[in-house]
């Protein structure tokens, strides 16, 4: 992985970390206003790894979604959204183990089995 991806990765463990460790509902029934909360713009999100090319975030987005493929993990880069429409954009569907960014972000919310960091 590209240490910007390992580093966006290790921001987005820690946020999940933050703000969804403690959630007790199903993936089904989390309510919208918790993903608003949870989730993180690509603008910001490229603030937060020190970059303002988010236009670029699509090649580390597409890395934390196989790397959590292979984990069988929920894709972490569902928490990352498209700032103009609220969720994710229409790449996403194309990334490894990326279905439907409705049910994936709220998988994500519930996962309890992220590792604390990504390590290289």
């Amino acid at each position: 992985m590209r240490p910007l991806s390992v580093k966006l990765g290790n921001v987005l463990l820690a946020r999940h970390r933050r703000l969804c460790l403690g959630v007790k509902f199903p993936p089904a029934e989390i309510p919208d206003d918790l993903v608003e909360h949870v989730v993180v713009n690509c603008i910001t999100a490229a603030g937060l790894i020190g970059t303002t090319n988010y236009r670029s975030m699509g090649r580390y987005l597409k890395e934390l979604a196989q790397w959590s493929y292979d984990r069988g993990l929920p894709p972490l880069n569902a928490l990352i959204i498209k700032e103009n429409i609220g969720m994710a954009e229409r790449g996403f569907y194309e990334l490894p183990g990326c279905k439907n960014w409705h049910v994936d972000v709220r998988r994500c919310i519930t996962c309890k089995e992220y590792p604390a960091r990504i390590e290289t």
